[in-house]
C-alpha cells in the first residue's frame, strides 16, 4: 500500500494511478519522476507525501475545491504548494478554480509548467489565487493566461520577490463580470 518513487527513478502509468483511501497507504514522490494521466486518491490529499521529484499529468486538468474525490484534482484537496526541487508539469490546458475554490503556490525555486492554457478562476463562483514567489520560482504556460476568465469568477494573481510568469498571453478579467487582479513587485 506504499509507492516510494525515489532519487531518480520513472514511473509511468498510461491511465489512472489509484492509491486507495486505506490505513497506511501512501505515495512517496522523493527525487523520480511520476508520469500518469489522472491521480485518483479517494478525495485523502493526505496520502501524497512529495518532498522533491517531477510530477508529470499527461491530460488536461482541473484543480477545484468542489471535485468529485475520485478526481486528480481531489488529490490536491482545495490548494496545492510546489517548493524547492518540485516541478508540476500538466499536458494540456489547466483550471485553478472553476466553480469552487483553488489556491497554488510556487515559491523556493518550485517549478510549474502548463503546455496549453492556463486559466485561474474560470466559473461563476469560482476563486483562484496563483502565487509566484521567490527566486528561481517559475511558472511557464504555453499559451494565453487567463486571470479571472468567466461573468463573476474571481482570480488573483501575485508576482514578488523574483518570481516569474510566462505565457503568450496574459489576459485579466476577460470578460464583463468576471474579477482579475494582479500584483508584480519586487520585493
Amino acid at each position: 500500500r506504499v509507492l516510494n518513487v525515489n532519487n531518480g527513478g520513472t514511473l509511468t502509468v498510461t491511465d489512472t494511478l489509484a492509491v486507495w483511501n486505506t490505513a497506511g497507504s501512501s505515495l512517496n514522490l522523493n527525487g523520480g519522476t511520476l508520469n500518469t494521466a489522472e491521480l485518483n486518491f479517494n478525495g485523502n490529499p493526505a496520502l501524497l507525501n512529495w518532498t522533491s521529484g517531477t510530477l508529470n499529468i499527461n491530460k488536461n486538468a482541473t484543480f477545484d475545491s468542489t471535485a468529485p474525490p475520485t478526481s486528480t484534482s481531489a488529490a490536491f484537496g482545495g490548494s496545492l504548494a510546489i517548493g524547492a526541487g518540485q516541478t508540476l508539469a500538466i499536458t494540456g490546458n489547466e483550471v485553478l478554480a472553476g466553480p469552487g475554490i483553488f489556491a497554488l503556490t510556487v515559491a523556493g525555486g518550485g517549478s510549474h509548467i502548463v503546455t496549453g492554457s492556463l486559466t485561474v478562476a474560470a466559473s461563476a463562483g469560482g476563486v483562484g489565487q496563483l502565487t509566484v514567489t521567490g527566486s528561481g520560482s517559475s511558472v511557464q504556460s504555453g499559451a494565453v493566461v487567463g486571470i479571472g476568465y468567466n461573468d463573476g469568477a474571481n482570480g488573483a494573481l501575485a508576482i514578488s520577490d523574483g518570481g516569474s510568469l510566462q505565457g503568450t498571453v496574459i489576459n485579466i478579467g476577460t470578460f464583463a463580470g468576471a474579477v482579475g487582479q494582479a500584483t508584480v513587485s519586487g520585493a
